[in-house]
């Protein structure tokens, strides 16, 4: 992995024109930053760990497909919420918590990947730490969840 000719990455907002007063969802590009291809590769490391779990779903089809094979008493409830800025308020420490756990609880794919735990984490704790963006012409950094934008934020 090599990092060429590397960008600062930069901020900008994509309007929810499906929302009252059209509110900005905060994006950083982080396409070209220098820790762009590790977020990238970590991701895919990961993501093996994350499909497996009972609680992602790939798309809406996805879901729709699995509450199909649901049976409800008739007493039951379906509730849907709408998050807000869902990646950009989660802790860090907790992330980072629920991260290890995961890794951890994993022995069978560290050992396939050959990663260890701790190593694996060093990386993610990395691209945590260095979420460095650029607005107006000033440096920012993101010390309060994850950034949209960041190939390792959907793990």
């Amino acid at each position: 992995m090599r990092s060429g000719d590397a960008m600062i990455p930069k901020f900008y907002g994509l309007p929810k024109v499906h929302k009252e007063d059209v509110p900005l969802r905060p994006i950083i590009a982080f396409r070209g930053s220098p820790i762009y291809k590790l977020a990238r590769d970590l991701a895919k490391r990961l993501r093996p760990l994350v499909e497996s779990s009972e609680w992602m779903f790939s798309n809406s089809a996805d879901f729709v497909k699995r509450l199909r094979g649901i049976n409800m008493e008739e007493d039951d409830c379906m509730v849907s919420f709408d998050v807000k800025a869902m990646f950009a308020l989660l802790p860090q420490d907790l992330l980072r918590q629920a991260a290890m756990s995961t890794v951890k609880n994993s022995q069978e794919f560290l050992e396939k990947k050959k990663l260890m735990a701790k190593e694996l984490m060093g990386l993610v704790n990395l691209c945590l730490d260095l979420t460095f963006f650029k607005f107006r012409e000033k440096m920012y950094h993101q010390n309060v969840g994850i950034p949209m934008g960041s190939p390792i934020s959907v793990v």
